[in-house]
């Protein structure tokens, strides 16, 4: 039975996730399932062995907490040394390597679960590792230092999203000949030899180029500040649909503007990698001028997508923009010029083609691509979407309703072999956690 108290504790918070895992899904998901399944079990059982818990783990991301420093870090080493092991036996494009990150701190317990700040901080730590390596924070270092057949590289302070003090790091060295090193703190000498080089660096950089390289890599306008958002920015790639303009006299075209605003905003929010405003709070810009600083600020968003509609005589011209307001940069644009026929037709080109260029902006890469072809059916390729974002979840809940989406995407475009694919999936990942009678897994 579930203790609903609320408890405080002092524990080792130890967050781990794949690095690439949306690459690896979508170059071949049944393959990934099938790893991710088997380092699952693992990394369970290494955690349980050095008396460790595991209290989460949605999608990629394994959570879990230990009474002890000491047991956390030889937990996370001999992890990362036995999956290099397990990776040594696949080819090289379907490595599947962890990123682990540890922190002490008081946790909040309900529920067997754990809450807080402490929780939030090993999560940013797992961050800031290296594929198939671990990072830790000063107090864990501080517990383990000189008792691990391990090596240590001090990252200095980092600053970290969503918490105001800087956070000191240190880099677990897993290679053998490194036990014992500790690296990272520079003598009198190093440091004036790096004040000398930063010196010269900076000498070349003014007399020979430093107008072409500021030219290339200053902001194309001000940029959105981090500290002024009125939201906290959320951990995945956000962003804000503002209405689109009408810049035409034809009132009617309007009605076209706002539907493609409000596709656009619907079609965006069943990508599960991405985290989208509410078309409520965007329309509050409807016919304002619009400064995308502004906007980023208010709406706590990183990234804001606004288009435009014009006509002349028969034919449509629609544009659209991707700005990146915290760096003060925009990351894409494309025009689409089309005759004005089946302007629901062109609504779904649209729409299709516009996600799938943020995909490969802010998450999938190129893979987006790939991953929408063989279809031009906007339903179809929206509900495989919705249903990757469902499996992912990895509970018997989101399999259900991945099944359920795949099998309605596939009624939409019976000739699109993908989401029988993700069906096939879901029938090899219930068996083998023994929630179907399939013959897949046994």
């Amino acid at each position: 039975m579930a203790n609903n108290r609320i408890q405080r504790k002092l524990k080792a918070i130890f967050s781990a996730d794949v690095q690439g895992y949306s690459k690896l899904m979508g170059d071949d998901d049944e393959c990934t399932v099938n790893t991710i399944t088997t380092y699952r079990e693992i990394i369970a059982d290494l955690i349980e062995k050095h008396n460790g818990r595991v209290v989460d783990a949605p999608g990629d991301n394994i959570l879990a907490e230990f009474g002890s420093s000491l047991n956390a870090v030889h937990s996370a080493i001999e992890i990362q040394r036995t999956l290099e092991t397990e990776n040594g036996k696949l080819p090289d494009n379907r490595r599947m390597d962890f990123r682990i990150g540890i922190n002490l701190g008081d946790v909040l317990h309900k529920d067997d679960r754990i809450y807080g700040d402490s929780v939030n901080i090993a999560a940013r730590i797992e961050n800031l590792a290296d594929p198939g390596g671990i990072c830790i924070s000063r107090g864990i270092y501080d517990q383990v230092e000189e008792k691990l057949d391990a090596g240590f590289a001090n990252l200095g302070p980092r600053s970290v999203k969503n918490i105001n003090k800087a956070i000191n790091i240190y880099k677990v060295l897993l290679d053998p000949k490194d036990a014992g090193r500790i690296v990272g703190v520079p003598t009198a000498k190093t440091l004036i030899r790096r004040w000398r080089v930063v010196a010269i660096i900076a000498l070349v950089v003014v007399v020979g180029g430093a107008g072409n390289w500021y030219h290339q890599s200053r902001p194309e306008f001000e940029p959105a500040s981090f500290d002024r958002m009125a939201y906290p920015l959320p951990e995945k790639p956000s962003i804000a649909v503002l209405p689109f303009a009408n810049n035409s006299d034809d009132a009617k075209l309007g009605f076209f503007a706002s539907g493609l605003t409000e596709d656009l905003t619907a079609a965006l929010s069943k990508a599960p990698e991405l985290f989208v405003i509410a078309k409520s709070s965007a329309s509050t810009y409807k016919g304002k001028a619009v400064d995308v600083k502004q906007v980023a600020e208010e709406q706590g968003v990183q990234y804001v997508l606004e288009g435009s509609v014009q006509k002349a005589e028969n034919k449509l011209r629609i544009t659209v923009r991707l700005v990146d307001a915290l760096n003060g940069r925009h990351l894409w644009a494309d025009r689409f010029d089309r005759q004005a026929r089946d302007v629901f037709a062109l609504q779904d080109e649209i729409v299709k083609h516009v996600i799938v260029e943020m995909q490969v902006e802010l998450t999938q890469g190129d893979l987006a691509r790939v991953a929408s072809r063989r279809t031009d059916s906007l339903e179809a390729w929206l509900l495989r979407i919705e249903a990757y974002g469902e499996f992912i979840k990895f509970t018997r809940e989101g399999m259900t309703r991945a099944r359920e989406l795949s099998e309605a995407a596939h009624q939409a475009d019976p000739s699109w072999s993908r989401p029988l694919a993700v069906i096939a999936s879901i029938d090899w990942y219930e068996a083998k956690r023994g929630w179907s009678n399939s013959k897949f897994g046994r």
